[in-house]
């Protein structure tokens, strides 16, 4: 018999849900491991892991697969406290002391289930910094691309600092946080970095990097995912040593027009035409099914001049939204240079998107 609390079982089987492989017969199970005072649940597909710990009382050790889905359904309409799970032979028994009646669920045996190392002698890191660096650089990463590089953030530490890159050759984004610690490098796909971040708590955490694998251990909730080969491109070529032309824009302000101006960009290049001259940023936007739109904005113009550039609307707004300040700056060479949006005093996070280059604008 296993005894545990209905909200931890239902936290570590969903978390498992998230991870397993729901075409595969086998995989789409999650593997449920006890032992006198804790339980352990495990989803994989083979290239992502998610394992949870939780205590329990159980009067002796045991395994068994199940469907994480059907248990979280069952365990969800079960009333609060604890879960009394009975394994038989075939099936397994869930009830609860205050329930006049029980539940049971097909399991299956745990041979041939993939084997995770534990997170042991890892690098210790702050929770936060993880956090803040991959919240930052995720949005940038491409969801489907033939470069598999570019599926991925390359997460690096160089004794000093731990720093995250990621770019879909149309854009890119940097951050970077003080943290002293050990040397590593590598590259997560975008599919584990958003468990990642789904799962990481507070406070110290641990991470395993290795030549082809990374692990990360924040709390009751381990990690494990495969890492993405070959070379991440020198990124730091893209951005611009010095901005011929700089404006700084109330982050909130410009989020607002971008909101409204994106609803008249066209769907598939989301182009937005945008004129900048000391003290003005416009906006104008054009869709042949349903009209036009016009905005300004007013900016601040430490470094003057004025420009003509188009833009993809949705990865500005994305750049501009991963700030974190209160204003924003954007850097502007020539129509046709990488546009680089920062910070207006923080340091440690940069983006760069590329402009949409149209006879216009190399006429201007």
């Amino acid at each position: 018999m296993i005894r545990c609390d209905k909200n931890e079982i239902l936290k570590a089987i969903s978390a498992a849900a998230g991870a397993v492989d729901g075409r595969s017969l086998f995989l789409k199970n999650c593997l449920i491991r006890y032992a006198q005072d804790e339980l352990q649940v495990t989803g994989t597909d083979n290239d992502l892991m998610v394992r949870t710990t939780v205590e329990c009382s159980s009067n002796e050790p045991g395994e068994f697969l199940a469907d994480p889905k059907k248990l979280r359904e069952i365990i969800s309409a079960m009333k609060s406290g604890d879960i009394i799970i009975h394994p038989g032979k075939e099936k397994a028994t869930l009830s609860q002391e205050s329930l006049n009646g029980s539940y049971s669920f097909l399991k299956a045996s745990p041979d041939n289930y993939p084997s995770y190392p534990e997170v042991e002698g890892g690098i210790d890191i702050e929770a936060e910094f993880i956090r803040d660096v991959l919240t930052k650089t995720q949005y940038a990463a491409a969801r489907d691309t033939v470069k598999p590089v570019f599926s991925g953030i390359l997460l690096t530490g160089d004794g000093t600092k731990i720093k995250a890159a990621a770019t879909d050759s149309k854009r890119l984004a940097m951050a970077e946080h003080d943290c002293a610690g050990e040397k590593f490098r590598c590259i997560i796909p975008i599919s584990a970095i958003g468990e990642i971040l789904k799962y990481i708590g507070s406070g110290p955490c641990q991470i395993m990097p290795s030549e082809n694998t990374f692990m990360l251990k924040s709390g009751s909730v381990e990690i494990w995912t495969r890492l993405i080969g070959g070379e991440f491109p020198d990124v730091s070529k893209v951005v611009p040593a010095e901005c011929r032309i700089e404006v700084t824009a109330n982050k909130a302000g410009l989020l607002e027009v971008l909101r409204r101006i994106v609803i008249f960009a066209p769907a598939v290049s989301a182009k937005v035409r945008i004129s900048l001259s000391p003290g003005d940023m416009i906006f104008r936007a054009q869709n042949s099914d349903y009209g036009e739109g016009v905005e300004t904005l007013r900016v601040k113009s430490p470094i003057g001049g004025s420009i003509n550039l188009s833009v993809n609307v949705k990865y500005l707004q994305e750049a501009v939204n991963a700030i974190d300040d209160e204003f924003v700056t954007i850097g502007i060479n020539d129509a046709t240079s990488p546009v680089l949006i920062r910070p207006h005093l923080k340091e440690g996070h940069l983006a760069v998107v590329m402009p949409i280059q149209t006879k216009e604008d190399r006429d201007d």
